[in-house]
């Protein structure tokens, strides 16, 4: 089965990171788990709070705790806060609603693992983490079930 290697991730966490300077976000935390919900790589820049890396983890923990992208679980669970509430109790408080998490498929689209970002608006760490999963060579799964 191929699995996300240490380099891999690190190539991401630091396309990123460039990504984040181009855009004059504020300093972002980023992680990078395998589809076992491992981490892999993990980093906070400086200025950002110190939460803000459990929240990346977290982030892209969910992806395959809930077997969804971070855009499709609320979409999926909006309107549904009590469905939320009993998944995040029985994911010990894990699960997280915001976006920012996005699956990482290789080009065969196996699951790979997935890459969760914190700090900025949820919507800008998703795009974040979908251009430095490109710019590795790998496919983001972003997901959502609206219509944009």
């Amino acid at each position: 089965m191929p699995t996300l290697t240490l380099d891999q991730a690190e190539t991401i966490i630091a396309a990123a990171r460039r990504e984040r300077t181009r855009l004059k976000e504020v300093p972002l935390a980023y992680a990078v788990l395998d589809s076992g919900g491992h981490v892999i790589a993990m980093a906070r820049e400086d200025g950002a709070g110190f939460l803000r890396t459990q929240i990346a983890a977290n982030k892209a923990w969910t992806c395959f705790a809930v077997g969804m992208p971070l855009r499709s679980w609320r979409d999926h669970t909006e309107g549904h806060q009590q469905f939320f509430t009993a998944i995040n109790g029985a994911a010990g408080g894990r699960a997280m609603y915001a976006i920012g998490g996005v699956v990482i498929r290789d080009k065969a689209d196996n699951a790979l693992g997935a890459m969760g970002i914190s700090g900025a608006k949820g919507e800008v760490d998703e795009a974040i983490a979908a251009h430095a999963i490109r710019v590795a060579g790998l496919k983001p799964e972003i997901g959502g079930l609206k219509k944009a």
